[in-house]
């Protein structure tokens, strides 16, 4: 039998996860390069370097000096559906000792941990091969604590900055003025290309921005980092444009319109940001990359809620959960419109 699918929604950051529900979070996963190149390289040339990380026993970095490591436990490529699933997982022994109570006794039992041990959590995220836009791919996330976009952006990216250290020409690509080395070889330029997971916009985000009063609107664009007057210390990072919005904006369209507005200036500017007060009078600020309208607030990201998952799921695995990597195929599948 199939397990309900609940509805689209705006998800919290201190969702409780249960063992037979998890939330999974509809993300674009856009590749992104350093340098002037205009080449992209699809998904499947990074997953192949994530791979032999992962079989090199590699995929992994700490933080925190030492005391947390982010790891890819798991990979699964399928050809055939156009996808690919890891399994990426934390390991933090900062955190408490887990506890577990008895319902029937009241006993508390401690589980104490090793020096070297630490609390585990994981999550499956579900790529899809085809991209839906240039150089960006939809990608479903296990929403799980501790391991979220963020981090799973720093270690891939992580991973590919170290590969780059040791073979800065695994990506290159002509020079574009057709220079040849003396060789008589046409000259490459090495580039490394990084990753960006941003959020989908939730229908709770759109309901919020027209029934809510919005503040201000910001275009913020990125800078190189030049000295800013005579003080040594200061640089330029970046440059804000703030526009005031009137308070008679009809309610009805105002998430097209402000889309519309980042739109038209998406060569000038590279992020943008809505700062509004929902209909609960709560101030709120989200951040939008302009190319794909994607954020990174978590609690306005689109999600759906997988039920009745059978067998139940642990906070942590060491492989890739199969019944688990289906479902969520599934949704990544329809959401392709397949």
């Amino acid at each position: 039998m199939l397990a309900r699918v609940a509805p689209y929604g705006q998800v919290s950051s201190q969702s409780v996860m249960h063992a037979t529900e998890r939330r999974v979070l509809f993300f674009d996963l856009v590749i992104k390069k350093l340098g002037k190149s205009t080449h992209v390289p699809p998904l499947a040339d990074l997953l192949s370097v994530w791979q032999e990380h992962k079989d090199a026993d590699k995929a992994f970095h700490y933080r925190q000096r030492g005391d947390v490591l982010y790891q890819i436990n798991d990979m699964h490529i399928d050809e055939d559906s156009a996808s690919a699933t890891m399994l990426i997982s934390v390991i933090d022994r900062r955190m408490a000792d887990v506890a577990y109570g008895d319902l029937d006794t009241r006993k508390t039992k401690i589980l104490k941990k090793a020096d070297r041990e630490g609390n585990n959590h994981s999550a499956h995220m579900v790529m899809s091969l085809k991209p839906h836009k240039a150089d960006t791919y939809l990608c479903m996330l296990e929403s799980v604590s501790r391991v979220g976009a963020a981090h799973i952006q720093y270690l891939l990216n992580h991973l590919m900055r170290n590969e780059y250290k040791v073979k800065e020409s695994r990506f290159s690509f002509p020079h574009p003025g057709g220079v040849r080395e003396r060789n008589g070889q046409p000259k490459r330029i090495n580039f490394l290309p990084l990753i960006r997971l941003g959020g989908h916009p939730s229908p709770s985000l759109i309901k919020d921005i027209e029934n809510g009063r919005i503040r201000h609107v910001s275009l913020i664009e990125g800078r190189e980092k030049t000295p800013f007057g005579d003080d040594p210390y200061l640089v330029e990072e970046t440059y804000q444009l703030t526009l005031g919005v009137k308070q008679d904006i009809p309610a009805e369209g105002r998430w097209e319109r402000l889309k519309g507005v980042f739109a038209s200036h998406r060569g000038d500017y590279t992020e943008g940001r809505i700062s509004f007060v929902d209909p609960h009078n709560s101030p709120k600020t989200v951040e939008f990359d302009l190319d794909n309208m994607n954020l990174d607030a978590v609690q306005y990201i689109k999600y759906t809620i997988l039920s009745d998952i059978n067998p139940p799921l642990a906070y942590a695995s060491e492989r890739i959960v199969p019944h688990m990597e289906e479902r969520m195929l599934s949704i990544l599948i329809g959401e392709r419109g397949e």
